[in-house]
């Protein structure tokens, strides 16, 4: 990364600068990437279904997807204590890669597992 053509809290880069150690900054940005592949995930399971839909049934669809995408970043944080509970952490960033990397992999999938945790 190049800091000077991009922009990022200058803390990332420097921890010390909110008396952080860099495997705290770490564990948050692997935190956070969670957050924004729950969101992928369920983008791209809400692209397949949404095919053929009028915008009507589209709009209906993605209000579920949103419900639904709600509920399970808030899942994702309880469960993993907003990172800081490794062994759950672990286990979220575990079964996201999973399904990221099979195409059959879905956000409902994700989001069936998560209620059995």
């Amino acid at each position: 990364m190049n800091p000077a053509v991009s922009w990022v809290y200058d803390w990332v880069l420097d921890p010390k600068k909110i008396g952080a150690t860099q495997g705290e900054v770490t564990a948050l940005l692997v935190h956070e990437q969670g957050h924004f592949d729950l969101s992928a995930l369920a983008m791209r399971e809400f692209l397949n279904e949404a095919q053929g839909l009028t915008n009507d049934q589209a709009d209906a669809l993605w209000k579920s997807f949103q419900t639904r995408l709600d509920d399970l970043n808030k899942l994702y944080d309880s469960s993993t204590q907003h990172s800081q509970n490794q062994a759950n952490q672990d286990l979220w960033v575990q079964e996201i890669k999973n399904l990221k990397s099979s195409q059959n992999g879905t956000f409902t999938a994700l989001y069936q597992w998560a209620q059995n945790l």
